[in-house]
């Protein structure tokens, strides 16, 4: 749990990605600006952590919002979402 925690494939050991923000229970990963490659980004996540993996883009487009929720991601443009998420 942490901040900016690298992230290994098990089957490799290689580094697939890092998370910006891991918690008990999830991992928030946080893209500024347009949040080019959020969704790239939060697939390698899932991929090594059986945690609920949220997407912050504070930024980004409402297209790329929507584009993201059908593809089944969970992503926000408010902080108050990961919060409530993350909430007791």
């Amino acid at each position: 749990m942490g901040t900016n925690v690298p992230a290994f494939d098990p089957t490799t050991g290689r580094m697939v990605t890092d998370f910006d923000i891991e918690t008990q229970n999830a991992v928030i990963q946080v893209k500024t600006g347009k949040a080019s490659g959020l969704g790239p980004q939060i697939l390698r996540t899932q991929t090594v952590t059986g945690k609920v993996v949220i997407g912050y883009a504070p930024d980004a487009p409402a297209a790329s919002l929507a584009q993201w929720g059908r593809q089944g991601f969970i992503v926000t443009n408010n902080l108050q979402t990961p919060l409530d998420v993350l909430g007791p």
